[in-house]
């Protein structure tokens, strides 16, 4: 699981397109953030002025909308199309951190294309475009961007009381296009609550985003957290059915969820009347809930015919260059990439200043090269730039199996400082070739 824009004072942006709810500042912000306040912003953004006409070069028209505790945030134009969130770094940010983030987004993509459901997240699914770093007055100042997407929430959505039937449904069928996208690419998202269920509110064109609590599928199986709770619950929203047919985490005792879900379905039938086989399929689903099965069934609801007939044309509203020509890339293509966004992050072990130890016989052993750490849990070692300071923690990154768990410096303390975080890759992995040279 992993956790994306979490920016302090300004939360978790993900995806979101904060122009609306932060008063903007006008396009030319490098002769001006000195010069104007914002209460919005934070003064370190004003007076650091952060809008690098490198950056303003890669993406035009930007306007800085907030600030976190080491970043600025910013919105601008997406050359390949719509809008970009950018994560301009104060001094401290961690580059390293954004760069693992990123890199797991950008596996996301790649998986769905690997199962054939990249339509589908490039009209659904943001996803992170390039982590970088641009010179600017002497600095070198890291940036993150993302896609944008709509700042209103599904609850919000739910509520209009000028919603057509149509509409409704459209906004329905995203929903379970969406999750389906996403499921089919391997992962659950694990958080559609009503705030990463966005819908721009006069196309409806809907987006999942805050990928922060994304695993594997099925992911977890409980609360609003499970992702085929979700699909009864906002379906039962834009249906606009009674509060006693929706689901809710307060519902308590399964025969109560059942007969919640019996109402639910009835008012789905009656209010949007979507078919035998879309009944069928949300049956399971509900069923599913009800039981907190480890499946969600949101596959069950795909291939109707109410979905068919209700999904908007499709569009491509989040492009991205990760994925250029994936259906073509062969099996060596495919692992070359996957051990870029899995080990581009690493640092090669025979480059890595460390500490040497002398043995009983005074033999020199270099601890990065050891391989892999004890058994007894991960006891192997981290690296630091000091002489003469080292301390346990993670050891060279083992890929034959060894399951114990190699905890980068940052996590354990860092006795003595240092600058390193994480286990390397000794020359006998397989992603040693994509690993970093330490420099």
């Amino acid at each position: 699981m992993f956790r994306i824009f979490s920016l302090g004072s300004v939360g978790c942006l993900g995806a979101r397109l904060l122009s609306e709810d932060l008063q903007s500042v006008d396009d030319d912000l490098s002769s001006i953030l000195d010069l104007k306040e914002n209460a919005t912003m934070n003064k370190d953004c004003l007076r650091e002025r952060f809008w690098p006409p490198a950056l303003a070069k890669k993406y035009p028209h930007g306007k800085m909308v907030g600030s976190g505790a080491t970043a600025c945030v910013a919105i601008a134009d997406y050359p390949g199309g719509g809008k970009v969130a950018l994560k301009v770094g104060k001094k401290g940010a961690n580059i390293q951190e954004w760069s693992e983030e990123c890199e797991k987004l950008k596996k996301i993509r790649m998986d769905s294309c690997k199962n054939k459901v990249l339509d589908l997240h490039e009209q659904y699914i943001p996803t992170c475009i390039e982590v970088g770093s641009v010179k600017y007055k002497g600095e070198s100042i890291s940036y993150y961007a993302m896609h944008a997407a709509s700042i209103h929430g599904i609850s919000a959505m739910g509520k209009r009381d000028d919603l057509t039937v149509s509409q409704q449904k459209s906004v329905g069928a995203q929903i379970v296009a969406a999750i389906y996208s996403f499921h089919m690419a391997g992962y659950a998202h694990n958080d559609l609550h009503g705030n990463n269920i966005v819908v721009d509110p006069d196309t409806f064109a809907l987006a999942l985003i805050d990928l922060g609590d994304a695993a594997h599928y099925p992911g977890w199986i409980k609360d609003y957290k499970r992702d085929g709770n979700a699909v009864w619950r906002w379906l039962s929203v834009m249906a606009q059915c009674d509060d006693n047919a929706q689901w809710h985490s307060h519902v308590k005792g399964r025969s109560n969820v059942r007969a919640q879900g019996d109402r639910f379905l009835a008012c789905i039938e009656q209010k949007w009347n979507p078919g035998a086989d879309f009944m069928k399929g949300l049956k399971q689903v509900v069923k599913g809930d009800v039981m907190m099965m480890r499946k969600h069934f949101v596959e069950q609801l795909w291939d109707t015919n109410f979905i068919k007939s209700n999904l908007p044309k499709r569009k491509v509203m989040y492009a991205s260059g990760i994925t250029k020509g994936c259906s073509k890339w062969s099996s060596d293509e495919w692992r070359k990439r996957e051990y870029q966004h899995e080990f581009s992050n690493h640092f090669k072990c025979d480059t890595v200043p460390t500490y040497k130890s002398k043995s009983s016989k005074n033999k020199v052993s270099v601890q990065c090269q050891r391989g892999r750490p004890h058994k007894s849990g991960g006891n192997g070692h981290c690296f630091t730039t000091k002489k003469g300071v080292n301390w346990g923690c993670a050891g060279a990154i083992d890929w034959d199996g060894f399951a114990a768990s190699n905890k980068p410096c940052y996590e354990m303390g860092m006795p003595g400082g240092g600058m390193f975080s994480g286990g390397c890759l000794t020359p006998d992995h397989p992603g040693y070739f994509v690993a970093k040279t330490w420099s």
